[in-house]
């Protein structure tokens, strides 16, 4: 290992000079497993002694301690140089500690002039006290800590020169149990190191939200720290030199001398100091804030360095330490390399054992499972954040911009069929301009009353004076960050080619897909209906002639969803500009022209979260609906040309498909071929065991039996036969059946079963309104005419009667007249529905009335029952539910009269090809029960329930005849 060399050479020429001085302590077997412990553990100890030292005893002596530690985290210098500043700090120590009783001995004769500069002598680090034994064995056990720290690394530099002794940690072989444990190590780290930016950010926010300009650096630390894609060690060495700065800086403001001299500087220098963010008061949170950004910072810049120095001395120890399965695992070469190395320095470096390259592609697939789930779903993650956002603030310019720039995205993507980066960046460019400037509004009074003099800072920019400054960033914040994230994501993935699952994948998630590519244009048909009749108005009449229109366009059509989409994000940032003008432009409710927006569709929102939600919920799912259908086009691009359907009127693609389409073919043909010879084998055996039952059959018949059942199979199949002729055993057996071959003619004849019933299913899931449309339109026609009885359903009634009488090829003919009847009802009852809420149509009607009164008081109020009656009057939107549902089942009918056949689709093929096995469903008798399935049991139920029910029918229907035959006769 090339760090063990270094320090080799470093520490040679040190211990051979020293080895003849050395201690007979450092060969004893006890001071060497302490020796080699306290090296392991004993450092980090040090530096939180020597940090509490300081924060208990302020003073200026003190803070050299802090510079100690602060150089440590800063520069992380090597073993060596440790061991030669660990010398200067002991020194300084005992200089400390010898000043501490020359002071005590002195403030003895000269207590009277001592006394008076007491804050003097505390500040520099001089204290007295009525017993300074404590005090100075405080300071001497703090030495003594820092001088075994010397002798403990001159015995482990003695022990790396020594050649005696083996290796303790070895890069030998691996057995599994150690792998298991390099693997869980190598993990957590590799967690503990992607999630130590976000545990960063999450400390620097803690110090961006307390007020003073030394903070609002940490806000550009913050942002560059979040923009930037990757932080070199360079920028992370400036955040630990700034905040080892502003720690010290607070430091000294806590010493008494330097706080004193502040308060009698005057108000002014108190006020600078305040808007510098700095105070004497500082609390021990601060600090400890600060320190964690420090101590972290630094173990993420020279965690790599540190830790390969230490796996380099243990490595070589005689000894190992305590605890060392699980620090070995961490320190292993392949965990730091893997987790520790940038990629650059990976891709840079060979690693040439095969345990190395097995961890690094290990983290690597996580890494890329990670980025791959984030591609699928990191999108979405930023639509409903910036959606959620929008529905808790009050409505105002700074959201509008949201909702605008977010909707260029959606409608962008969706018209170039492509994420592009020009469409995303805009909107991540405006979240970080609204958070600096919501913050600078934050931090600086003075630029809030500057603003204000133009804009309502409340509600006009949505940022509230009185509030904290989490209340006002929060909402440009967690924008900014899952843009961040999004836009990590794609780079990342940019190089990178990532197997992107399409709907062709076999199992339930690639089931799904299909099944949004067959109905994601009946999502997008209920939610354009939604959108309709939550705003009954002119903008509410577009969707529903929208609607109308490409209801007759294929399923394949990329039409629909565009224009759908366009119109949505027009309306939905109309009306929400419409929020904030409604009051000067005299349109809210209660004014002047608010009947004209109500013309138009233009809401006004009730206040709160479930007011914003409520008046964009139409919008919302319409733009949902659009993005499926952007996701459904995707994923049928990326499918195979053979299972995509080529015609125009047909399905997208196969709903049903196989893992493997050429082994179901193969399987296919050889189902066939065993069907065949299955069927003719159990013919045989029904016939013999028919025959069986009638008389007793000799040995002699039983061998002739089994010999032409065994020819029948040679002929079938010769490679690969089931051998049913054993099922009647051979010449030496009797004629009765083994129950367990049996089993096995029961087991293959429920299984052809299921698989003739599967492909018959899955037929008729595929094809169920090719093959039965016109049935389905018929009942929904008859549900339709008994929701509301009116006109319009007498006129349902009449199609239904035509549908009847008329037969199959009049019917299709004739059915795009039907649609064009259908499509006009739910035109007019829509202007009916309007037409009651127009303001300026509605007459003064003291009494309330429905329509679905009617049917009780009707005498009373003959002429709005009437008006109900012939279907101009529509006073609840629910009436026109019934309406939409039959003309968008007759839209589906329409587009299954363009399919012109079967020959092309697999599922018909398949089924097809089970006809052969048909047989298997023929009923069995009695004597053969012993070969009934569970699928015969239950169709002999249906069987037997069937027959019972038509004797019952039977026998009420004899009983009423007969009881009619005996009145006639009493008659």
């Amino acid at each position: 290992m090339p760090v063990y060399y270094v320090i080799h050479v470093q520490v040679s020429s040190f211990c051979r000079t020293g080895r003849r001085h050395a201690n007979v302590l450092l060969g004893g077997s006890v001071f060497r497993t302490f020796s080699i412990n306290f090296f392991t553990y004993g450092f980090p100890v040090l530096l939180l002694a020597l940090s509490l030292w300081s924060f208990n005893f302020t003073s200026i002596c003190a803070f050299g301690l802090l510079a100690y530690v602060g150089y440590i985290l800063y520069a992380f210098p090597s073993l060596f140089q440790m061991h030669r500043l660990n010398g200067s700090l002991l020194v300084f120590i005992l200089f400390w500690a010898v000043s501490t009783y020359v002071f005590n001995v002195a403030f003895t004769f000269f207590n009277k002039r001592f006394q008076k500069d007491t804050i003097i002598w505390e500040t520099i680090g001089l204290w007295h006290y009525s017993i300074p034994g404590l005090f100075l064995l405080a300071q001497f056990c703090l030495g003594v800590f820092v001088a075994l720290c010397n002798l403990v690394n001159n015995s482990v530099f003695h022990y790396l020169t020594s050649e005696e002794g083996p290796s303790s940690s070895d890069d030998h072989l691996i057995d599994d149990k150690e792998d298991a444990m390099v693997l869980i190590v190598a993990t957590l780290a590799w967690g503990l190191r992607k999630l130590s930016r976000a545990i960063t950010l999450m400390l620097l926010f803690l110090l961006v939200m307390k007020p003073g300009f030394i903070h609002a650096v940490y806000m550009c630390f913050f942002l560059v720290f979040l923009v930037n894609h990757s932080i070199n060690k360079r920028l992370r060495q400036f955040l630990v030199l700034f905040c080892e700065v502003h720690f010290s800086i607070l430091y000294i403001l806590q010493l008494d001398l330097v706080s004193n001299a502040l308060e009698c500087s005057g108000p002014l220098m108190m006020e600078v100091f305040s808007q510098l963010g700095l105070s004497s008061n500082a609390k021990t949170k601060d600090l400890v804030e600060i320190g964690s950004i420090i101590c972290f910072c630094a173990v993420h810049s020279h965690g790599f360095k540190m830790l390969f120095a230490l796996s380099a001395v243990l490595r070589h120890t005689p000894c190992p330490p305590v605890g060392f399965s699980i620090l070995k695992a961490g320190l292993n070469k392949s965990v730091l390399l893997s987790v520790y190395s940038s990629q650059n320095s990976r891709e840079g470096q060979v690693c040439h054992n095969l345990h190395e390259k097995k961890i690094a592609s290990y983290l690597s697939k996580i890494g890329q499972k990670f980025l791959s789930m984030y591609r699928s779903y990191g999108t979405y993650v930023a639509f409903l954040t910036i959606l959620l956002t929008l529905y808790l603030v009050t409505p105002n310019y700074i959201s509008f911009g949201y909702l605008w720039f977010l909707l260029l995205w959606i409608i962008g993507r969706q018209l170039v069929e492509k994420t592009k980066r020009r469409l995303w960046f805009p909107l991540k460019v405006y979240a970080a301009v609204v958070f600096i400037f919501t913050y600078s509004l934050s931090i600086s009074p003075l630029f809030a009353r500057l603003v204000s003099k133009f804009v309502k800072l409340y509600p006009d920019l949505g940022f509230d004076p009185e509030a904290s400054l989490l209340v006002n960033v929060w909402q440009s914040l967690s924008i900014l960050v899952v843009m961040q994230l999004y836009s990590y994501e794609r780079r990342q993935n940019s190089d990178k080619n990532f197997s992107v699952s399409d709907a062709s994948v076999s199992g339930l998630l690639g089931f799904l897909r299909r099944l949004l590519i067959w109905h994601s244009e009946k999502i997008l048909s209920v939610s354009v209906f939604y959108a309709c009749l939550s705003s009954i108005s002119l903008s509410g009449l577009v969707y529903l002639l929208g609607l109308i229109v490409f209801s007759t366009l294929p399923k394949v059509s990329r039409i629909p969803s565009k224009v759908y989409l366009v119109y949505t994000g027009l309306l939905a940032v109309s009306e929400y500009l419409f929020q904030m003008i409604c009051k000067p432009a005299q349109m809210c409710p209660g004014q002047r022209l608010y009947g004209f927006a109500a013309f138009l569709g233009l809401k006004h929102y009730d206040s709160g979260l479930w007011g914003v939600e409520y008046g964009l919920r139409g919008k919302v799912l319409v733009i949902v609906a659009c993005t499926i259908q952007y996701n459904v086009f995707h994923w049928l691009d990326l499918m195979p040309a053979s299972l995509v359907h080529e015609g125009k009127w047909e399905e997208p693609c196969q709903l049903f498909i196989s893992s493997d389409q050429s082994a179901s073919l193969l399987n296919n043909r050889e189902e066939i071929h065993s069907s065949n010879r299955f069927a003719l084998l159990f013919s045989k055996v029904q016939g013999l065991v028919g025959s069986s039952l009638s008389s007793s059959l000799s040995s002699g018949n039983t061998y002739q039996t089994s010999e032409a059942v065994q020819n029948v199979t040679k002929g079938l199949d010769e490679d690969k036969r089931y051998s049913f002729a054993k099922m009647w055993g051979m010449s030496k057996e009797s004629h009765k059946w083994d129950k367990q071959r049996i089993v096995s003619l029961k087991r293959e004849r429920f299984d052809t079963q299921k698989s003739t019933f599967k492909s018959y299913i899955i037929f008729w899931m595929e094809n169920l309104f090719k093959l039965r449309g016109l049935e389905i339109n018929m009942i929904v026609l008859l549900l339709a005419s008994f929701t509301l009885l009116n006109v319009v359903s007498m006129f349902y009634i009449m199609c239904l009667v035509a549908c009847i009488l008329m037969n199959r090829d009049l019917i299709q003919k004739l059915w795009p007249l039907f649609v064009s009847l259908f499509a006009t009802v739910l035109v007019l009852e829509y202007f009916a529905l309007w037409k009651d809420g127009m303001l300026w149509l509605q007459g003064v009607n003291d009494i309330e009335m429905r329509c679905h009164g009617c049917w009780k008081n009707s005498q009373i109020f003959f002429d709005y029952c009437s008006k109900c009656w012939l279907g101009l009057i529509a006073d609840d939107p629910r009436m026109l539910v019934s309406y939409y549902v039959v003309f968008i089942f007759s839209s589906f009918k329409l587009r299954s009269d363009h399919f012109s056949g079967f020959s092309d689709s697999d599922t018909y093929r398949q089924m097809r090809s089970q006809r052969k096995n048909a047989f298997v469903w023929r009923d069995l008798s009695l004597e053969t029960k012993s070969f009934w399935t569970f699928l015969d049991y239950c169709n002999h139920t249906s069987l037997v329930l069937v027959s019972l029910i038509m004797y019952q029918d039977t026998l009420k229907q004899s009983k009423s005849v007969q009881w009619s035959v005996n009145r006639r006769r009493r008659l």
